[in-house]
C-alpha cells in the first residue's frame, strides 16, 4: 500500500476508539464489512449481516463511529471511503489499519510506546490523565484501547500479574510509527482567568431582563449540534475535551474539518453559533 496516512497534530485528534460489534469474527472483520458495504453502496438504513450480535449493526450508525477516524466521509449525506479507507480495504492489511488508528486517535500509538515495558491498565490510566492530561475519569477508554491492541495482536496478557506488553508483532509495529511525548503537548492558557469584572454584551442584558412569560416562550433546543442526531452526545463530549484547554478558535476550526469533513459544505451554520 502506498498511499501515505497523515497523522494528525495531538490536538486534532479524536478521544475515542470505534465501537463496533465484535461479532464472531471480531471487530476488525466487522470493519471489513462495513467498508465493503459503503463500497458496494448498500442503503445506509440497512443491518448488515455480523454473525453473532445482539449490537445495532444499521450501516448509518456503524459508519458514524468509524468517521473520526477518516476512513469513511458523508458527503451530502451519501457515505463514501475515504482514500485511506479504499487503500485499506484492497488488502485488509492489520497494520495498516493499526497506523489509522495511530494517526487519528488520542494516546494510541502513545499507549504502545508505554507497552514496551510491562503495566497494568490503572498504569496506563495514570500515565493518560497525569502525563498527557487526558480528563478521563474511568479505565474505560484504556480498556477500549487494550481490546484494539489484541485485536490487532500487539499484546500479551499475564493473568496473574494483571498486565500488557507488547509481544514481538507489537515491537516490530511501533519501528514504524510517531507518537506524541508528554512534553510535547501544548496546554492553552485562559487569558481571562486573572479577570474580575466582565462586561455584559446587549444580547446578555437582553436575556437577564427577560421576563418569566418570555422565558417560557423559548424553544427547548440547544441550539445547532454539528453531526448526526444518532451520535450527537459523542459529538458534544468531543468538543468539550477539545476546548477543555482553551483552544485557539483555528485549531477549533482545523479539528472540524479533520473530523467532520462533511460539515465543510454546512459552514455558515457553524459561525451562526
Amino acid at each position: 500500500m502506498n498511499k501515505e496516512i497523515k497523522d494528525r497534530e495531538w490536538n486534532l485528534k479524536v478521544f475515542a476508539t470505534p465501537k463496533v460489534p465484535r461479532g464472531s469474527e471480531g471487530m476488525i472483520n466487522t470493519i471489513n464489512i462495513i467498508l465493503q458495504a459503503v463500497k458496494d453502496k448498500v442503503s445506509p438504513n440497512a443491518n448488515l449481516d455480523i454473525h453473532d450480535t445482539n449490537a445495532n449493526t444499521n450501516l448509518n450508525y456503524l459508519c458514524i463511529q468509524l468517521r473520526p477516524i477518516g476512513i469513511v466521509k458523508q458527503t451530502y449525506g451519501i457515505w463514501e471511503l475515504s482514500e485511506i479507507g479504499e487503500k485499506y480495504l484492497e488488502k485488509k492489511e492489520k497494520e495498516y489499519l493499526a497506523k489509522i488508528f495511530c494517526a487519528n486517535i488520542k494516546f494510541f500509538s502513545e499507549m504502545i510506546e508505554n507497552l514496551k515495558t510491562e503495566k497494568t491498565s490503572k498504569e496506563l490510566y495514570d500515565i493518560a490523565v497525569n502525563d498527557y492530561k487526558i480528563n478521563w475519569k474511568t479505565k474505560s477508554d484504556i480498556n477500549a484501547r487494550l481490546t484494539w491492541l489484541r485485536e490487532f495482536e500487539f499484546i500479551d496478557y499475564n493473568d496473574y500479574k494483571m498486565t500488557y506488553i507488547l509481544n514481538s508483532k507489537g515491537i516490530e509495529f511501533s519501528k514504524n510509527i510517531n507518537y506524541t511525548k508528554p512534553e510535547e503537548i501544548k496546554i492553552g492558557i485562559d487569558n481571562t482567568i486573572n479577570d474580575e469584572k466582565l462586561n455584559l454584551t446587549v444580547f446578555g442584558e437582553c436575556v437577564l431582563n427577560n421576563s418569566d412569560e418570555k422565558l417560557k416562550l423559548r424553544k427547548e433546543s440547544i441550539g445547532y449540534i454539528p453531526g448526526n442526531i444518532d451520535d450527537f452526545t459523542n459529538t458534544i463530549s468531543e468538543y468539550v475535551h477539545l476546548t477543555e484547554n482553551f483552544m485557539d478558535v483555528k485549531i477549533f476550526m482545523n479539528f472540524l474539518r479533520k473530523h467532520m469533513e462533511y460539515l465543510i459544505h454546512q459552514q455558515d451554520h457553524l459561525y451562526q453559533l
